[in-house]
């Protein structure tokens, strides 16, 4: 008789709104062969009891940035657990970003892009391996021409500052939707049963940001068949179909580019979809950046 190979234990612990937690099903989906998961909703306060009573019982704990400020106040073993996710590109204009930042060396910090895992090495001079959220099944929202346009958060979303508004511009968006005369609106969910709908109303996403983790909401958009524009950051500098703009101006030409034909506009949502389908569908992403991530936590943990 052969004893069963116990798996390793990995903990998640985020939000079911944000980062980790909004993808987290979807990285147990592909990766619950290889390791036995567990999800601790933070705003939960039974799942917080039960994670600060059992968090030594896992091999390791995948959450993201906010996880290093606990350093003041937790068994410094927790950390040599730990796997953290940058998602916001570190800036040093803005509070915000630096106060996710720890410097404790037992953490393995991983980064959605290219460019945050550059600036964190820059900045913080830490060490991050590249890590991209994948696909999730989305309904198909076709255009047939762009008459109103958002972006994901911004207004009304809680804990909007001024810093905030600095990095993603929502000002320049207004504009782009003023001198274009289309319509504009800035949508967030609420729960992540409504993450499927939020763009079902709307003709483009915009992201007018000066620095992105992603945004995820450009992919999303697009995995819904809907056209999106971006400045130079994040998904838009990494995927090649996604037209790209610094000023209101160009925005606006790209937008009455579009919109010149039916048949342009339809190319173009197709190009980004088929793209960004093609590198980010979860079974690829689970298998090339997130297991490598848990498994040199694993590793570096063995004696």
């Amino acid at each position: 008789f052969r004893k069963k190979k116990l798996k390793p234990k990995i903990a998640i612990y985020s939000n079911e709104g944000w980062s980790i937690g909004r993808i987290h099903d979807s990285i147990i989906e592909y990766l619950s062969n290889d390791y036995d998961f567990k999800f601790f909703n933070w705003h939960n306060n039974n799942d917080n009891l039960e994670f600060n009573s059992t968090w030594n019982d896992y091999d390791a704990i995948l959450s993201n940035g906010t996880i290093s400020k606990l350093n003041d106040k937790t068994d410094p073993n927790f950390y040599k657990k730990a796997i953290c996710v940058s998602w916001a590109e570190p800036n040093l204009e803005g509070g915000y970003f630096i106060e996710l930042i720890g410097d404790n060396p037992d953490i393995l910090w991983g980064a959605p892009t290219l460019d945050i895992q550059k600036s964190l090495k820059d900045l913080f001079n830490i060490n991050a391996m590249s890590v991209i959220a994948g696909v999730n099944k989305k309904d198909f929202f076709p255009t047939r021409k762009i008459n109103k346009i958002t972006t994901l958060g911004l207004s009304g979303r809680p804990g909007t500052h001024d810093g905030w508004d600095y990095i993603k511009r929502p000002g320049m968006m207004k504009n782009i939707a003023l001198n274009a005369n289309i319509k504009y609106e800035f949508i967030h969910s609420k729960s992540s049963n409504e993450h499927h709908n939020l763009y079902k109303d709307i003709d483009m996403y915009i992201c007018t940001s000066r620095s992105e983790a992603g945004p995820y909401g450009i992919a999303e958009a697009a995995f819904c068949k809907i056209p999106v524009i971006s400045t130079p950051v994040g998904y838009a500098l990494k995927f090649k179909s996604i037209k790209t703009f610094t000023t209101v101006d160009e925005a606006v030409s790209i937008i009455n580019d579009l919109n010149s034909h039916p048949k342009k506009l339809e190319k173009y949502i197709n190009d980004v979809y088929e793209e960004l389908t093609r590198n980010l569908n979860w079974k690829h992403v689970a298998k090339t950046y997130w297991k490598p991530l848990i498994e040199k936590r694993l590793n570096s943990n063995k004696t």
